[in-house]
């Protein structure tokens, strides 16, 4: 009867012990998988940083090329006055001109603008990107402390299996 109970012990001990090791491994592969996702999500948002500095830039070089564009337009108005012999201090000429000089400021000033939004639209993906990164660590981090709970809890299973398998013995014990 002794063999009896000192295997069913065994298997007890056995099988909780195998059931701790498995559910250790699920954990830790939630864990890995939620610090590959922390990993991608801060890939992701430097990324989206480096695009929005990308806009901002790419806006200052579209604006500078139409302020060329527009002061050589303003240049080629200028010439053709100056050979028809219109004065350029006064009067349409002078309109003209200056009104092409405040075209040319506003197109650049939306292509600031537009360039400003991009930027932060990708500024606000970075953010979130930045956010769910800190999630999965935390989802990490709580996936460590919840594999040493479950291998706490199959010690003390394991444990109570042992103490209570030595307290229902009756006889001497030969183990």
């Amino acid at each position: 009867m002794c063999g009896v109970t000192a295997v069913t012990t065994g298997i007890s001990v056995l099988g909780s012990a195998l059931g701790m090791a498995g559910k250790v491994q699920e954990q830790k592969a939630q864990r890995e998988q939620a610090l590959q996702q922390q990993l991608m999500q801060q890939e992701e948002a430097k990324q989206a940083q480096i695009q929005a500095k990308q806009a901002l830039e790419d806006g200052k070089r579209e604006q500078e090329k139409v302020r060329l564009e527009q002061k050589a337009l303003q240049s080629k108005q200028a010439v053709q006055y100056g050979a028809a012999n219109v004065s350029l201090d006064s009067g349409s000429a002078l309109d003209v001109l200056s009104d092409m000089e405040m075209q040319g400021e506003l197109e650049t000033q939306e292509i600031g603008a537009k360039a400003q939004r991009q930027a932060n639209m990708y500024n606000r993906q970075a953010q979130k990107h930045n956010i769910e990164a800190h999630q999965a660590g935390q989802k990490a981090q709580g996936g460590k402390l919840q594999t040493v709970n479950t291998v706490l809890s199959g010690v003390g299973n394991i444990t109570n299996t042992l103490v209570g398998s030595r307290s229902t013995r009756r006889g001497p014990s030969y183990f």
